[in-house]
């Protein structure tokens, strides 16, 4: 039995400025993953990087299912878009709460039925 979401999963500033530097640091996209037999016709497996003047080199992987190649080429998409959509949504947190992990509602939020983030019994003043 898997255990829900909390606050303790929370990524960190750092952790998310580590997955942006990875994105920057991977070749450029966009990839695209073509399945011979499905996107193409002989030769093998593949994950273009880059278009046009911009293309890079292909990426070939082994062991990998279909599955697996189509993941790890819409990752370089994904990812960022991802990492983009929590800053934006972070930015509408109230601020204490972005800073803290841990709130309680002021009377207007809870009349409006914001959610909050559990607090963690460590968390809570004594």
């Amino acid at each position: 039995m898997t255990r829900g979401f909390d606050d303790r999963d929370a990524m960190t500033e750092e952790e998310l400025a580590s997955i942006r530097q990875r994105c920057e640091k991977a070749t450029s996209g966009p990839w695209i993953s073509y399945i011979e037999g499905r996107d193409h016709s002989g030769g093998s497996n593949f994950i273009m990087t880059g278009n046009g003047n911009k293309r890079g080199e292909d990426i070939e992987l082994t062991g990998a299912t279909n599955s697996d190649q189509d993941f790890i080429a819409h990752a370089r998409q994904d990812i960022p878009r991802l990492l983009a959509e929590v800053e934006r949504l972070r930015k509408h947190l109230p601020k204490k709460m972005s800073k803290s992990r841990c709130t309680k509602p002021t009377a207007k939020e809870a009349m409006l039925n914001f959610e909050f983030l559990p607090c963690r019994s460590s968390d809570q003043a004594s």
